[in-house]
């Protein structure tokens, strides 16, 4: 995923530059009434990190991304501070603080079920062929459990042993 083009990728580069538009020629942005304003800045920076955050695989550079879009926001203000046409003010700041923070933790927590899933369908897929394969060359049955068992115990080391004989009884019997 290191140089693919991806749909997170491109949402994620017109956003950048719409922001970049806004700094250049703050009169093109859209200007919304008080209080619905912030609600534009918390869904605008949410938007831009959890893009972001599905956009890179490793969490440090997604981190350091977040802190960026956050210093961004607080760029833009500071611009707006010189400009006449636009004003201020320090709950923007908050209002993108809060965007980037929830965004953030919220993408990171789905991204970790996804990856956890796609790990317990791989693990499950091995367990099964492991089991058949042993089958297959008449290893009885309780040696292939205690194989699978490794397996398991490899990549989930923290399960309790009884909680992971569940687990790997359940997905033989699915087979």
């Amino acid at each position: 995923m290191r140089n693919e083009i991806t749909p997170a990728r491109i949402c994620l580069s017109l956003l950048l530059l719409m922001g970049l538009i806004g700094l250049v020629k703050p009169e093109f942005m859209p200007h919304a009434p008080a209080p619905y304003d912030k609600v534009l800045h918390f869904i605008i920076f949410a938007m831009v990190t959890s893009l972001a955050v599905l956009s890179f695989e490793r969490i440090v550079f997604s981190a350091l991304i977040a802190v960026m879009i956050f210093l961004g926001g607080v760029v833009v203000e500071i611009v707006q501070a010189m400009g006449p046409s636009r004003q201020p003010e320090i709950a923007d700041v908050f209002t993108n603080f809060i965007g980037v923070i929830s965004a953030f933790f919220l993408t990171c927590a789905f991204k970790k079920n996804k990856t956890q899933d796609i790990l317990s369908n791989a693990l499950r897929n091995e367990i099964q062929t492991l089991y058949v394969e042993e089958e297959k060359l008449g290893t009885p049955v309780h040696v292939r459990l205690e194989k699978i068992m490794r397996l398991y115990r490899r990549e989930h080391p923290d399960t309790p042993s009884t909680q992971a004989r569940l687990i790997v009884s359940e997905i033989i019997e699915d087979m």
